[in-house]
């Protein structure tokens, strides 16, 4: 379950997700959880499965190719993140990204810049106390920065399901959903300088349903976002746009 597709510049198709548990009839856990990658040619044919982490503990991947067809993978182990990168052929050693004894780390949003350096986002559960935060991380091809809070912390606010995306002069732009108080909508970029002020997309009014949003980004740096709200007493897809440069 929770698989990821990528494609690189030769149209070869790569899938990547969670496997090997299983929940009995008494709802204990059996088995271990692993990360598998499978591929298809632009000829169609499919490789062999092959089993990419050994821990026993990793899910929730996200991946993403760079310009040198690179496949960049990131998934939770336990309750850290980790990291490794396929180069065509082999798979890299694990690399943590970060670590935590007593909360969670989940919903990582993964994006390639023109540098070929990496721009990460997730979802962090602090369970004592009860505080969401999304988190922000930099890969520059040797090692990754400290994690940077992107959220805001506002009492009844619980920020977490983040997207990232990279304009062309390699700044991060984050959107992500919050539940609590109010759900709703939220935007961050980073410039050279700092990060902006959030933003809310979502109009007071609506509800944004629970893991219903998405970001995108175009090649002339037109930002496109959509989401799940209630309208009229119907559930509605909503969309948005904006010039990742602007001002």
């Amino acid at each position: 379950w929770d698989s990821k597709i990528a494609i690189d510049s030769s149209n070869n198709v790569h899938i990547v997700w969670q496997d090997g548990y299983s929940w009995n009839s008494n709802g204990a856990i059996t088995g271990k959880s692993n990360i598998y990658h499978r591929s298809k040619n632009n000829n169609g044919q499919w490789s062999a499965i092959a089993q990419i982490t050994t821990d026993g503990t990793a899910g929730r991947p996200s991946v993403v190719f760079d310009r040198n067809d690179n496949l960049h993978l990131a998934y939770c182990s336990n309750q850290d993140i980790a990291y490794i990168k396929w180069d065509g052929n082999t798979w890299s050693n694990p690399m943590t990204v970060t670590t935590s004894e007593e909360s969670t780390n989940r919903d990582i949003a993964l994006a390639s810049d023109s540098n070929n350096h990496l721009h990460m986002a997730w979802y962090y559960d602090d369970w004592s106390p009860q505080i969401n935060q999304i988190l922000y991380s930099y890969y520059d091809g040797i090692k990754w920065s400290l994690p940077e809070e992107i959220s805001d912390r506002i009492p009844g606010q619980y920020p977490f399901k983040p997207s990232v995306v990279v304009d062309s002069l390699c700044y991060p732009h984050i959107v992500w959903e919050e539940g609590g108080n109010k759900y709703r909508l939220m935007y961050k970029r980073k410039t050279t300088q700092e990060w902006s002020s959030s933003i809310q997309l979502s109009l007071n009014s609506q509800h944004v349903e629970q893991c219903s949003s998405n970001l995108a980004i175009s090649p002339d740096n037109q930002m496109h976002v959509f989401w799940t709200s209630s309208h009229s007493g119907h559930q509605e897809v909503f969309y948005n746009h904006a010039d990742a440069l602007a001002p």
